[in-house]
């Protein structure tokens, strides 16, 4: 009896040691897949309040423009700050966007142009947010609302 618990002991013992390297290989890879998730890198995603633009043109107001806009973000901390930094963010896509809506649509028969949008908000909103390892990834216009008046 006292052989076979020895014996028991050992092949246990041999079992651990051969198994140890993958456990811990297997661990890392379970923790990059947290990272990363399953279908590549997680991100979080920062909604932003509704921001309505004029257009104007010599007539006056020409048109209003409505975005509703998200962040795809690569960090939780920096989506923290996006949140914390809302309005900073919306007065500086305003900022931005207030002359170049204008010059836009007069340069394409009255229709302005998404992916124009889409790069102007990303690098306004990695000049406000961004720091030396995170920035934002994509921004996501979750609707445009063009009306003429």
């Amino acid at each position: 009896m006292v052989i076979k618990t020895a014996r028991l002991i050992c092949l246990l013992s041999l079992f651990t040691l051969c198994i140890a390297p993958f456990s811990s290989a297997f661990a890392a890879g379970k923790a990059e897949e947290e990272d990363t998730g399953l279908f590549g890198p997680r991100y979080e995603y920062v909604k932003m309040d509704p921001i309505m633009l004029p257009i104007i043109s010599d007539d006056g107001v020409s048109q209003i423009v409505n975005l509703v806009v998200s962040l795809e973000i690569d960090s939780i901390s920096l989506a923290a700050k996006a949140e914390r930094l809302q309005p900073r963010l919306t007065d500086a896509f305003i900022q931005d966007m207030y002359g170049v809506l204008a010059q836009q649509a007069y340069k394409s028969g009255g229709m302005l142009q998404i992916n124009v949008i889409k790069e102007r908000l990303l690098k306004v909103s990695n000049e406000v947010l961004a720091d030396d390892k995170n920035e934002v990834h994509d921004v996501l216009l979750q609707m445009i609302d063009q009306r003429r008046i």
